[in-house]
């Protein structure tokens, strides 16, 4: 893997747990918060109605007893048993609505039977009544009749709002130890992804430094002294390492170091070559010089041939128009013939020994003609 690859992985995992963390403890307390809204705002509003349908029936119960006692007038007998219906009708309608709300539970199943034992005593109560007014009013025949029978009812009204309120202390305290509980599971987890962070920066670090070899400010300035010409920097490679950055670093340095060498050589052969070739050069162009001064000199001993042998030629020519002429007088001709002959002698001098050996004999055989 990469180097950017393995920092981006480690920065990742550590910023991922430490999010899953902030993300447990923020999901745990928003779930507290809303046990404490549904306690405030549902088991609050059941208890207060289970306080109030309480209320209701103990008034009603009341209007019975002021039915009892003010019956024998007939309109405070009607106000009254009005009165005591209307409350009846009001727990009823109460009880009602605090089923819809109340989960399943023991609060519930304790609202049913109210609903049961309220809707018998009403029965009850109804009985009472006839007999109250069969009496002739008397308020301890109609009393007799209904001995008892608000008790159950009211008991059980007592028991629902116990229970309700033992729930919600129940809900709030399961709400204040689930936020505790997701305040140690939060520190918890952002502490381990600080541990696994902390394990795999330096995991990383040590990954790093063993790629490079050694810490990177080492690298760095042996990689400055290098690139200052510096082939003789030392480099800090551990025993037996050699695919870290500073082991190849150190084998470059001894490879430069040994082409470098190798250069110098080259350049100091390639002197001593140029050297030879320029004393050569030199040499060879003394010698041109002097080949060239012994052209001038045969240049100059032909031209001086030539026109020896020119003169000889037309020496040649004149005496044989002579001896066309007339041959009367072979004393003169071979006095002539003495004559040139010297003549042949002395240009025989000024010629140059041993060179041209095939003018030479071209005027020998002139001379001879």
């Amino acid at each position: 893997m990469k180097l950017s690859h393995k920092l981006a992985a480690a920065f990742a995992a550590t910023l991922f747990g430490a999010i899953a963390a902030g993300l447990f403890g923020i999901f745990t307390l928003n779930r507290s918060i809303d046990t404490y809204a549904r306690v405030i705002q549902v088991d609050d509003a059941n208890e207060r109605a289970s306080a109030a349908m309480l209320v209701d029936f103990k008034i009603q119960v009341q209007e019975w007893k002021n039915t009892l006692l003010r019956g024998k007038d007939p309109k405070q007998l009607d106000k009254y048993w009005d009165a005591f219906q209307k409350h009846e009708r009001h727990v009823n309608e109460s009880a009602k609505k605090l089923l819809a709300s109340l989960p399943e539970g023991e609060a519930r199943t304790l609202v049913e039977k109210f609903v049961q034992a309220h809707s018998t005593m009403g029965e009850g109560y109804r009985k009472g009544f006839e007999a109250f007014k069969a009496s002739g009013f008397d308020p301890m025949a109609g009393d007799a009749s209904v001995k008892g029978m608000d008790r159950a009812p009211a008991e059980l009204l007592d028991h629902v709002g116990e229970k309700i309120v033992a729930r919600n202390a129940s809900a709030v305290a399961e709400a204040g130890e689930s936020s505790k509980r997701a305040m140690v599971i939060s520190l918890a987890l952002m502490l381990a992804a600080c541990v696994v962070g902390v394990g795999t920066g330096v995991m990383v670090s040590r990954s790093i430094t063993r790629q490079i070899g050694g810490e990177p400010d080492h690298a760095v300035a042996v990689a400055n002294e290098i690139a200052k010409g510096n082939l003789c920097a030392h480099v800090e490679a551990r025993e037996g390492d050699s695919a870290s950055l500073l082991a190849a670093m150190k084998v470059m340095r001894d490879n430069l170091a040994a082409i470098v060498g190798q250069v110098r050589q080259s350049s100091d052969s390639i002197a001593t070559g140029s050297a030879q070739i320029a004393t050569g050069n030199a040499d060879l162009s003394q010698r041109t010089e002097e080949q060239s001064s012994n052209l001038q000199q045969t240049a100059a001993s032909m031209e001086q041939l030539t026109s020896t042998v020119e003169l000889g030629e037309r020496r040649g020519d004149a005496r044989r128009r002579g001896r066309r002429a007339g041959r009367a007088d072979d004393g003169r001709d071979h006095h002539r013939e003495q004559e040139d002959r010297r003549h042949h002698r002395r240009d025989r001098q000024h010629r140059v020994p041993d060179q041209h050996p095939r003018a030479e004999r071209r005027r020998r055989s002139g001379a001879c003609r």
